[in-house]
């Protein structure tokens, strides 16, 4: 099989509904998504699939996803706010080899705090990323800010593992008793 696809402008609200069940969650936003895949089909061909493709939100509410749930009630615990601050924008090129979903550089935006993260999402369901979490979203003004906080920056690098359904944030540098006591 070999597929290709394009969407401009999607509801990314109505999109996720239809891939949750019509699980009741709060997204908003637009989606761009070009994709092309290809692969053999059939028992015993195993993961064959091979692609790459592009994904954007634009004007979205992206913190409430589950997904971030854990690292909002940490960002939370150190400025009450901070955790479910807005994030209007994603945006991620990937590709698809040897059973997982890859990519080098994938964004979550937002105007006070903006995630950066590689990794991969497995076939059968586990995450494996590392994740940096910047605080304001870009200029000068967020560059000077972001020099001059550079060590306690390093607090803000996680690791994204277990399953979308049981997403598990576990910080890279800071001890794991404290991460828990937050």
């Amino acid at each position: 099989y070999e597929i290709a696809g394009k969407s401009a402008g999607a509801d990314f609200q109505q999109l996720m509904q239809q891939l949750t069940d019509g699980a009741q969650a709060s997204y908003e936003g637009r989606l761009d998504a070009a994709l092309r895949v290809s692969g053999l089909m059939g028992p015993g061909q195993g993961s064959t699939a091979a692609g790459e493709g592009t994904l954007a939100i634009r004007d979205g509410r992206l913190f409430q996803i589950p997904l971030f749930g854990e690292f909002s009630r940490f960002l939370n615990s150190l400025y009450p706010g901070l955790g479910f601050a807005q994030q209007s924008g994603f945006k991620s090129s990937f590709r698809i080899a040897n059973g997982r979903v890859s990519t080098d550089e994938a964004e979550l935006q937002g105007e006070l705090v903006t995630m950066r993260g590689r990794g991969s999402y497995h076939f059968d369901e586990r995450l494996d990323f590392a994740i940096e979490a910047k605080l304001l979203r870009g200029g000068a003004v967020a560059e000077l800010f972001r020099l001059l906080t550079l060590p306690l920056t390093k607090l803000f690098e996680f690791d994204l593992v277990g399953t979308l359904r049981r997403p598990e944030w576990r910080p890279h540098n800071l001890p794991e008793g404290l991460w828990r006591m937050l």
